[in-house]
């Protein structure tokens, strides 16, 4: 039988790229993180681990931090033909054990699909939040958007620090983005803006 063998975990090198993204690519059960960042772009940071069958990497955990204290789960896969509770099993207790030495103070994870949440709450993880996913159809903004004395402006290419200092005082962790997430999300969006008041920036989009 093709998976007769053990798992074995271990950490992900960056000789594991192709796999991984072979793996990301035809897979089915794939979560992926609604990142700036490709997930391979992650590799040689931890953790990051991959599960193997004797030489044939056949699943992968991703969740190193990008906030000094806070964690996601950025990828995990599993090969069909596999029990994803399976895998997870194997590759999670190598990526906690991580995270601990790290000390971090939490890591979060969305669940974008029905299959992780069990894979989720069976490592402890609780339900915090839930996203809600809002549409506007094409046109002019309505009347009046700015408030008053605030203006509206396209943001340069050297106002990530500042960008990213808004954010932080916005969001709490998780949901924090760090300057370099933001300097990826501004070039690759079509168009930033920020929101001005007094000289001082207090929005981005």
């Amino acid at each position: 039988m093709p998976f007769s063998r053990p798992l074995q975990a271990r950490p992900a090198t960056p000789d594991d790229r192709l796999a991984i993204q072979t793996l990301t690519r035809y897979e089915v059960h794939v979560h992926s993180h609604l990142d700036w960042k490709p997930v391979e772009d992650w590799l040689g940071q931890q953790p990051f681990v991959v599960a193997e069958r004797g030489t044939r990497l056949v699943g992968a955990l991703a969740c190193p931090p990008d906030l000094p204290d806070t964690a996601w789960v950025r990828l995990f896969v599993a090969m069909e033909g596999l029990e994803a509770a399976r895998v997870w099993e194997g590759l999670w207790p190598l990526a906690e054990a991580s995270l601990r030495e790290q000390r971090l103070q939490q890591i979060a994870a969305l669940s974008l699909e029905p299959w992780t949440e069990p894979l989720y709450r069976s490592a402890g993880f609780r339900h915090t939040h839930s996203v809600v996913v809002l549409a506007r159809r094409p046109g002019p903004p309505p009347a009046g958007a700015a408030p008053a004395g605030v203006r509206l402006r396209p943001a340069s290419g050297e106002e990530v620090a500042e960008l990213a200092a808004v954010d932080a005082a916005a969001f709490a962790a998780p949901w924090q983005l760090s300057a370099e997430m933001v300097r990826l999300a501004c070039a690759q969006a079509e168009y930033v803006s920020v929101a001005e008041q007094a000289g001082q920036i207090i929005g981005y989009q």
